[in-house]
């Protein structure tokens, strides 16, 4: 969504020190995120300007930098982007706009995440079914 709604397109990846301290369930590590992401960006969007940058705490660049303009949560997110808002106002900046996008969901109907890409549940793409990711 991010990049149908703008020019350029900042993106906030966790780290494996915060996504390790925010969860419990295993997370593929920050480097292997980053190539999956990189290579979906080139794949679907091969045009598009972007910077993809480690996200070490809660709130990330958003409530760091003046010139951005809309926010992109999932509705898992949509609160820490109410909280971000509030950060960036209380830090003199103006509030974002904020776009929630729905869960994509696998053909079982349940929304696709990593857990479950890990798991073996359902692949990246919703197909049910396969092998557990290492």
């Amino acid at each position: 969504m991010a990049f149908v709604i703008g020019d350029r397109v900042l993106i906030g990846l966790t780290t494996d020190h915060l996504a390790n301290s925010m969860t419990r369930r295993r997370v593929r590590p920050y480097r292997d995120r980053l190539w999956a992401l990189e290579e979906h960006i080139m794949r679907n969007h091969p045009t598009a300007e972007f910077v993809i940058q480690p996200i070490d705490d809660r709130f990330g660049p958003a409530v760091k930098l003046e010139d951005l303009d809309v926010l992109v949560v999932s509705e898992n997110t949509c609160s820490t982007g109410l909280l971000i808002n509030e950060e960036r106002e209380r830090r003199g900046l103006r509030p974002l706009e904020i776009v929630t996008i729905p869960h994509v969901l696998a053909e079982d109907g349940r929304p696709i995440s990593s857990t479950r890409v890990l798991e073996g549940e359902c692949d990246a793409e919703g197909r049910v079914g396969g092998e557990p990711q290492n």
